[in-house]
């Protein structure tokens, strides 16, 4: 057949091309079904994955939520350990004081009133005349400070005290704490005595006053009892 004989209209039959487009067609269709499976099981091995991380970390949770009860349970433990040491240390630290009060408790304290008067002596002079012998045996008067009130003209009269009624504000003591937790009341000076200081507020005239604790009293009456001992000279 020539190329003038040939008939470019008529209809091509390619049985192989047709042959080659289904063989293509199945095997892209496995394909993508192989690819649809290997991504679902993709995706069903990352919730597997996941869950168990979300299983992990909420029992990791947990975990540390009981942890942080044990810590605040420690604590709370130890809270009550430090108040149960600070109420025992409280009870001694009052008893060997003596104190039997604490911050807005009402107390009593002496206060010495006892008014300065004219020296009896040398009424007020601050002198007084006195004679010295001199080395050839004649007397001659001088002056000198007067010894009754060593020269300051005056001198205390009859002790004179009255109670006052105060309000705790403030107390202070010499607490020393460990790296232990125990805490220990410290001795404040050389004779190892404990000398706790307070700060009191004056009901009558507001005044702060810091005192030793030792000398307050709960009572009017100890109070009292104790400005008569002052005025027998204990």
């Amino acid at each position: 057949m020539s190329y003038y004989d040939y008939d470019y209209e008529a209809e091509p039959n390619f049985p192989e091309a047709e042959d080659i487009i289904n063989e293509a067609t199945e095997k892209f269709g496995e394909f993508l079904r192989s690819a649809f499976a290997n991504e679902y099981k993709n995706i069903q091995v990352a919730k597997e994955n996941n869950a168990i991380k979300e299983r992990t970390l909420n029992e990791r949770l947990q975990s540390i939520n009981e942890k942080e009860r044990e810590l605040q349970k420690r604590e709370t433990e130890l809270g009550k350990s430090e108040k149960e040491q600070y109420d025992k240390l409280k009870q001694k630290w009052f008893a060997e004081l003596g104190l039997a009060f604490d911050i807005g408790d009402t107390v009593y304290y002496c206060k010495n009133i006892t008014k300065r008067i004219t020296c009896p002596t040398c009424n007020g002079t601050r002198k007084v005349k006195a004679m010295l012998e001199s080395a050839d045996n004649t007397l001659s008067e001088i002056e000198i400070d007067c010894p009754t009130c060593k020269g300051y003209g005056n001198i205390n009269g009859e002790k004179e005290f009255e109670i006052v009624e105060a309000i705790v504000t403030q107390i202070d003591a010499h607490i020393s704490k460990r790296q232990s937790g125990n805490i220990f009341v410290e001795s404040s000076n050389y004779m190892g005595e404990l000398i706790t200081s307070v700060w009191v507020d004056d009901k009558k005239n507001r005044d702060s006053l810091h005192i030793i604790g030792k000398e307050l009293y709960k009572t009017r009456e100890q109070a009292k009892a104790r400005i008569e001992e002052f005025r027998g000279g204990k």
